[in-house]
């Protein structure tokens, strides 16, 4: 937010009459009136205007009351931008009108007022006689016309002569000034075409935010964990300093999604089917355009959410966003993906054809190395995903009791049928895990309370669907439901056999049209596809595309038809098709046929695991498949290899089997680490059969690594009955295990676990037998709220900070009187930290200014750890005016992460404040970061208004490879003339990350190719610099090979020489004989392999070798040729030539095959030899040719 849009917001709430002060107006929508200024001086065209005008308003803001004449120059530099601010808007109007943008730019003030070139000459007097009317007479007149006249006649008085004005007149006419931008801009004839053009994105948010009430009434927030994050080389690719800071500080403890794409930025997301990935990022994208919309002057990124099937087709992320705004000119798209205005989220990678991921995947790489200030969010399935992207990865966590409680009433018929249905769910611990999803749930709602819980994803699947064809059997459907299933299977079939989970309408016509051909030919194929649709089985995705409701109903209809397959037999095909077939859709099929032995034990080869969770789905007892997955399962326990006992434990937890359950317990205390946390994992996710007595008997006497587990679960899974065994196990004191032990208790929260807390709160810290703030971090019931409101006034700092954490995360109202007190008091920098945030949330903090002063009185030291994510929370939540006052305080910050943190994100939050850090601070002052510098110097050289003066005196000074990086990320803010001797200058930088800067400035640039800045590239000591020196040159030159031949001369070197030629080959180079031949033996084995393939590639139809003939006898028509791969020498005679006229001759180049040894009496020999050239010389391999006679056969 600028300052000027600060001045508009805070001063002119309401706008008074110049001439009148008594009448005033308030605009309506003053907010967006702001940001449309704030956006439309920060348009390319507009930036030098728009940096004047912030400068004046910087230096009247900035200036003591007592100082009038700064004031008055201030005034005076701001009624200087009055009319190139009206010739922007009059360029903005007429844009496609030549005569009129003439007739603009000749214009002066008073032409401009009076003409109507940017407001209708009705608001102004004809001719001159505006210029003699008296105060009176413009004191009857409405206000934009009296605030036109003011500003009008104070420039003039301006241009002539220095009129002396009291402090008061200063301030109302600086105040009437901008009061006039903001009545031109709002103006009727010019506000809807400067929105368009400087809010291009409004219409699509507001679009967006008119969907968000109804979805966050249905949406329950979902929280992911860290499962894998970047190495630092992964992220330098996107080359934020940030990020480099706080490689090993991801949130890892479980966030909410929503507070990952403020904290984070970009990442992928992980789940099962099922789980909410598509519905948690349908959420962010209305959710995030309603937050814009209520603070248009805060800026965000415009939220756009894209299928990975879409993204496929639209060939490019790029190309997606412009089918997304079609309406927008692709210059506006390009600008904002240079600006990094966009967060990108793509739905769905695991759903595009195989053929196609790589392809996806590269798209999203170049994305993210072309566009790193946008932010990408990317979902898939957790079993597809191999971290092939450098983002970080968070995996969606099951819904704990109180989430599936809240999906089910929400989407039942009644808020109490919901909660009859969680208390059927509640009588059996598995059916909890079971249904922790929230599609299962939602499913759940449709089954009727007359009807058995399903046990099963496929039985839950058949109950639901079969309740939707009757439904439409009721409605007099002509199409019975079995020719229905058929259909569907048949789609399914034909959906999954692509690859992928969508298909074009005719291809689903033409399937539909199959089916019905043989079983209902009198049947409407276009009219049974709509009512497909209308029933919700099918839906449609993107207008084009047809597919499932969801991913799970499609391989439910998958699994019918490899079920008809299989029961005619399974043939190879049927086999094959198994190999590829999605687990989910097996997983079902295991539970669909009627002796599912022998589907089992295939499966069994495959994965264990798997056929296990094919065993748990059977409807029909499977003894021999059962007792063979617990053989193998056993076998891998006693392996010894950790990934061996992992499988085993996920196969013996899936297999929902007393023996199974029993197995697994007795192997706990010879599981190495990761079987171990496997087991937890596995358990956490689902409750096997007969886990009761299993945790009970480990609970009590059970070893460690049982013990563990035990306590693990029960956590997991909040089952409250066992709390008297954990308090005794507290109260033992049991070695190792007492942070388990105390976060167990707070995720129970049972009314005996709640009292045992609170006597430990009661207790001295030293005599506390678990750590208390574990077990406050740990509640998540609002039950817990007087332990935690206790846990507020503990004498540990840790369980202050835990208690103000869980009555934010928890949203503890009746605690914020608590909150408050203690942020008065309070010493520990990480509890005022979060007591601050909560205050600011629910709008309780009484004086920023003064909290933050005491936030900092309280800075940790450089060794402390540093609370990230809540530092993080709270610049999202500060507003613009109380931004000054952090970067002050973070700037004499003694913890160097915290200064780093809070003044990049206040940056990017804020680009203006960089202007007054670099006035403020020493470039020389080494308490400051050369991180927190080279921010401060980017963020400045962005905001455009730095003289060229500035910005030499920045580059002349640049001594920290830091703030040189940071200069070449921003070179095209550097005026043109500096921007080629910079390059020059640093290209030989000591510092590689530099030089690798120096190329990517290059490629940004977009200049023409500068050969001798790349020859210096290309002979770089650092193989990462001639690397992205040869991208350079192949982005440069698209069609010149010149450069390309000239580079795999041998002075260059080795991977510079290579790359070239694979270059060439990529580009379908033609090469001339003799330099292939001259690269077919040169002294590097690789590139003499290429050579040679390429000479292959000559004779791709004739034999496999190719050589040289070393000797000819022609006498005895007999000779000898050299292979070029090995220098081996092979005996040829004349009757192995393919053409029996040609004569052979020392040198030549001729293709040939090798045969063995024929009998006792020959050896191996060429055979078909083929003349392919003549060159002359013969070539010396690794070793000179031998001069000794040959032995012939």
């Amino acid at each position: 937010m600028s300052l000027l849009s600060t001045y508009i917001a805070t001063r002119l709430q309401s706008i008074s009459h110049p001439y009148d002060p008594e009448r005033r107006i308030q605009l309506p929508h003053l907010p967006l009136i702001a940001a449309t200024i704030e956006a439309f001086l920060q348009l390319p065209a507009n930036t030098l205007i728009g940096g004047q005008i912030e400068a004046a308003v910087r230096r009247h803001q900035s200036t003591p009351i007592g100082e009038p004449s700064e004031h008055f120059s201030a005034l005076r530099d701001l009624i200087h931008t009055v009319e190139p601010f009206l010739k922007a808007i009059g360029k903005a109007k007429h844009q496609d009108d030549p005569e009129q943008m003439k007739r603009v730019d000749a214009s002066m003030l008073g032409a401009l007022l009076e003409q109507g070139i940017v407001l209708p000459k009705a608001h102004w007097d004809t001719g001159s006689s505006n210029r003699h009317h008296s105060d009176v007479y413009w004191r009857n007149q409405e206000l934009l016309t009296a605030t036109s006249y003011l500003v009008y006649r104070l420039r003039n008085e301006l241009a002539h002569e220095l009129p002396q004005y009291s402090i008061d007149e200063i301030l109302s006419l600086f105040r009437a000034t901008v009061s006039f931008f903001v009545l031109v801009v709002s103006h009727e004839d010019n506000f809807p075409v400067l929105q368009s053009i400087s809010l291009p994105y409004l219409g699509y948010l507001q679009e967006l935010s008119r969907r968000f009430t109804s979805d966050n009434g249905t949406y329950y927030p979902l929280v992911a964990g860290l499962v894998w994050q970047p190495e630092a080389e992964e992220i330098g690719l996107l080359d934020t300093y940030l990020r480099e800071d706080l490689i090993d500080r991801y949130p890892s403890d479980p966030t909410h999604v929503y507070d990952l794409v403020g904290i984070v930025g970009s990442f992928v997301l992980l789940g099962d089917g099922g789980t909410g990935k598509s519905r948690t990022l349908r959420h962010l994208l209305v959710r995030l355009a309603y937050e814009q919309l209520s603070a248009p002057n805060q800026k965000q990124k415009i939220p756009v959410l894209l299928s990975a099937t879409v993204l496929r087709l639209e060939s490019g992320i790029r190309s997606a966003l412009l089918a997304v705004f079609r309406h927008l000119s692709p210059s506006i798209i390009d600008e904002s993906l240079r600006s990094g205005d966009f967060l990108i989220m793509i739905d769905g990678i695991n759903e595009v054809a195989l053929q196609n991921y790589g392809a996806i995947v590269q798209e999203m790489l170049m994305f993210l190395h072309h566009y790193d200030s946008c932010n990408l969010v990317v979902s898939t399935r957790g079993e597809l995903y191999h971290n092939v992207l450098p983002l970080p990865v968070y995996s969606l966590l099951a819904l704990e009791r109180e989430g599936v409680l809240r999906i089910l009433q929400t989407y039942s018929k009644s808020e109490s049928a919901g909660t009859t249905a969680f208390h059927r769910l509640s009588i059996d611990e598995r059916l909890i895990s079971v249904f922790s999803s929230p599609l299962m749930a939602k499913l759940l709602c449709d089954v009727p309370a007359d009807i058995p819980i399903p046990r099963s994803l496929g039985q839950l699947m058949k109950i639901v669907l079969d309740q939707v064809l009757a439904r439409e059997d009721r409605k007099g459907e002509r199409v019975s439901k079995s020719i229905r299933i058929l259909v569907l299977s048949a789609l399914a079939q034909y959906i999954r056999g692509r690859g992928t989970t969508v298909a074009l309408e005719p291809q689903v016509l033409a399937v539909l049209a199959e089916v019905l051909k043989q079983y209902a030919n009198d049947v409407s194929t276009a009219g049974l596809l709509a009512n497909l649709i209308g029933s919700g089985i099918l839906d449609r995705h993107d207008d084009e595309y047809i597919g499932f409701f969801h991913e799970m109903a499609l391989d439910y209809f998958f699994a019918i038809s490899l079920r008809d397959d299989w029961t005619l037999g399974p043939a190879r095909d049927v086999l094959e098709r198994i190999a590829v077939v999605p687990s989910t859709a097996l997983e079902i099929l295991g539970g669909l046929l009627d002796s599912p032995d022998a589907f089992i034990r295939v499966i069994m080869d495959r994965d264990l695991a798997l056929a296990a969770r094919c065993y748990a789905a059977r409807r029909a007892p499977a003894t021999s498949s059962g007792k063979a997955i617990l053989s193998a399962a056993r076998d891998h326990l006693l392996s010894g290899k950790s990934s061996d006992q992992v499988m085993a434990v996920r196969s013996l937890v899936e297999m929902n089997d007393l023996d199974a359950t029993g197995m697994l317990f007795g192997a706990l205390p010879t599981m190495e680490t990761d079987a171990v946390d496997a087991a937890v994992h596995a358990m956490a996710r689902q409750l096997p059969a007969g886990i009761g007595e299993h945790l009970r008997r480990a609970l009590r006497g059970g070893n460690y690594a049982q013990r563990l587990v035990a306590l693990k679960v029960v956590a997991s899974q909040q089952l409250a009955e066992y709390t008297q065994d954990i308090v005794a196990i507290a109260d033992d004191g049991a070695t190792g295990l007492a942070g388990v032990v105390a976060k167990t208790l707070g995720r129970l929260a049972s009314a005996q676990a709640l009292a045992y807390l609170q006597e430990q709160l009661g207790r001295p810290a030293s005599m506390r037998t678990i750590p208390m703030d574990v077990a406050i971090s740990a509640l998540a019931s609002r039950e817990s709220v007087d332990v935690i409101r206790r846990a507020l006034r503990d004498t540990e700092a840790g369980v202050r900070q835990a208690a103000v954490g869980r009555i934010d995360a928890l949203t503890i109202d009746e605690a914020v009187d608590d909150v408050l007190q203690i942020f008065e008091t309070e010493h520990d920098f990480a509890v005022c930290l979060l007591a601050l945030i909560f205050s600011i949330r629910t709008g309780r903090c009484a004086d920023l200014g003064i909290a933050i002063l005491h936030l900092f009185s309280n800075t940790p030291t450089e060794d402390e750890i540093v609370p990230v994510t809540p530092l993080l929370r709270l610049i999202q939540l500060l507003p613009r005016s109380a931004l000054d006052e952090i970067v002050l305080q973070a700037i004499t910050c003694r913890n160097r992460a915290i200064q780093s943190i809070l003044i990049r994100k206040s940056l990017e939050k804020d680009v203006t404040l960089a202007l007054d850090l670099l006035g403020l601070i020493d470039m020389a002052d080494m308490s400051i970061t050369p991180g927190v510098k080279a921010d401060i110097i980017g963020h400045a050289l962005q905001s455009g208004v730095l003289s060229t003066d500035a910005v030499i005196s920045l580059v002349s000074t640049a001594g920290d490879p830091h703030i040189r990086r940071t200069i070449l990320a921003n070179l095209n803010h550097v005026p043109t003339e500096m921007q080629e001797q910079v390059l020059t200058d640093w290209i030989s930088d000591p510092s590689e990350q530099v030089r690798l800067s120096v190329v990517r400035a290059v490629r940004s640039l977009g200049h023409d190719l500068n050969w001798s800045l790349l020859q210096v590239l290309l002979t770089d000591d650092s193989t990462a610099v001639r690397r992205e020196g040869f991208r350079y040159l192949n982005a440069a030159t698209p069609s010149d090979d010149q450069h390309f031949i000239l580079l795999t001369e041998k002075e260059w070197p080795l991977d510079v020489r290579r790359r070239a030629f694979q270059a060439l080959c990529s580009r379908r180079f033609l090469w001339p004989l003799d330099r292939i031949l001259e690269l077919a033996r040169d002294q590097d084995r690789v590139l003499r392999h290429q050579a040679l393939g390429v000479l292959k590639a000559i004779s791709r139809d004739g034999p496999p070798h190719i050589g040289y003939i070393q000797h000819w006898n022609e006498e005895r028509a007999f000779g000898f040729v050299r292979q070029l791969e090995t220098d081996q020498e092979w005996f040829f005679h004349l009757s192995g030539l393919v053409d029996k006229s040609y004569l052979p001759g020392r040198g030549h180049l001729v293709a040939f095959r090798v045969v063995g040894q024929l009998d006792a009496n020959t050896r191996p020999r060429a055979v078909e030899v083929r003349f392919l050239a003549e060159v002359g010389s013969i070539p010396y391999g690794r070793q000179a040719s031998r001069q000794s006679a040959h032995t012939f056969p």
